[in-house]
């Protein structure tokens, strides 16, 4: 699955002098794990490969999944690759493409 997580914002603790010019650390917060998205075919499984947001929208986010090959006597099973565009509001995927017969290693969004 995939863990979303977002930053804290450094608060100032007032209960003594000592600690009132002091921040405290910030830190992370997970706000969603989102489970791989079911896709077509018959694959053993799947995993997030890489994940960027979209420049301008901030609300969708695309993920790079490359599947597994089910296990069977044949040599070269295709290790499949999809690009998924994500509503973040959601979290559903409302775009889902096949991009390789190959696992892909990494990508970028212009």
């Amino acid at each position: 699955s995939l863990l979303v997580y977002s930053f804290l914002e450094p608060t100032v603790d007032g209960t003594s002098e000592k600690a009132a010019g002091k921040q405290k650390e910030t830190g992370l917060t997970l706000v969603k794990q989102v489970d791989r998205p079911s896709l077509p075919g018959k694959d053993a499984g799947s995993s997030f490969r890489a994940a960027r947001h979209h420049p301008q929208n901030p609300d969708v986010l695309y993920t790079v999944v490359n599947t597994v090959p089910p296990r069977t006597r044949t040599k070269n099973s295709p290790k499949r690759s999809f690009i998924c565009k994500w509503d973040t509001k959601t979290w559903e995927v409302t775009k889902l493409r096949k991009v390789s017969d190959r696992n892909v290693t990494c990508f970028d969004v212009r």
